[in-house]
């Protein structure tokens, strides 16, 4: 159970701040530049908040949805062909990843079989899911073969995330 008391939060009766009156400053403060300490403490909150959602913004990726989508279709496919599991598991999206465990996917996979990689097109036709097609090739009993492959790619949130046709 939590309970206000002058801004002291007390949980449990375990009262897990000072119990002081945080609205008032000492009658001396003002001599020592108490008000004027505070507006100062206000702006370098206020700067540094902007600075935050500044940052923040600097971090959305602006280039068209094709050009990010191939880019993390090639890195996912170099993690494929380097056996990094792990890699591969974190292209997944959030969402599949709550109901696919690592353990699961990992051990039905048979790494290293792809020998090269090359994205051939992507097209967006959504703004959201995007269809990746891509040549595979891989030796098959001494022989080099090239097959194609198609992978869908969405969007959840700010981030593209490849697609587990199910």
């Amino acid at each position: 159970m939590l309970r206000m008391y002058n801004s002291v939060v007390n949980f449990y009766e375990i009262c897990l701040t000072a119990p002081v009156i945080f609205t008032s400053l000492p009658p001396n403060a003002a001599g020592r530049g108490g008000a004027s300490t505070l507006r100062n403490r206000g702006s370098k909150v206020v700067a540094a908040v902007l600075a935050v959602g500044l940052a923040a913004c600097a971090t959305v990726d602006s280039r068209p949805a094709a050009e990010v989508v191939k880019e993390r279709a090639e890195a996912r496919a170099k993690a494929n062909m380097t056996g990094n599991t792990q890699a591969m598991y974190d292209f997944f999206s959030p969402t599949v990843r709550k109901t696919l465990k690592y353990q699961d996917y990992a051990s039905g996979l048979k790494t290293g079989f792809w020998k090269a990689v090359t994205v051939d097109k992507v097209e967006c036709a959504q703004p959201d899911v995007c269809t990746v097609s891509m040549t595979v090739t891989y030796v098959h009993k001494g022989a080099t073969m090239k097959s194609p492959l198609s992978e869908t790619w969405i969007r959840e949130g700010q981030d593209w995330w490849y697609a587990v046709k199910g």
